[in-house]
């Protein structure tokens, strides 16, 4: 599961099942709607002897920049 504004998951369906030794590729992609500061997490939750891991997750949107001319008109003769 994948919590946090701006963070989505893919990669994965769960509930799916792992042997030993195998693993599952997955990205976490940040499009945030809104400037600032995010923070989230991705826990896995398993039924083997650690059940759970939680990771941390953080990002920094700006606000788009702006081009604009000055003066904003030009007289040519």
């Amino acid at each position: 599961a994948v919590n946090g504004s701006g963070f989505t998951l893919s990669g994965i369906t769960a509930p799916f099942s792992l042997n030993a030794g195998q693993s599952a590729p997955f990205t976490v992609r940040f499009a945030p709607t809104v400037s600032g500061s995010a923070i989230g997490n991705v826990t896995l939750t398993s039924n083997a002897s650690n059940p759970s891991l939680t990771i941390p997750l953080s990002g920094t949107a700006v606000t788009a920049g702006a081009l604009g001319a000055n003066p904003t008109n030009l007289a040519f003769g």
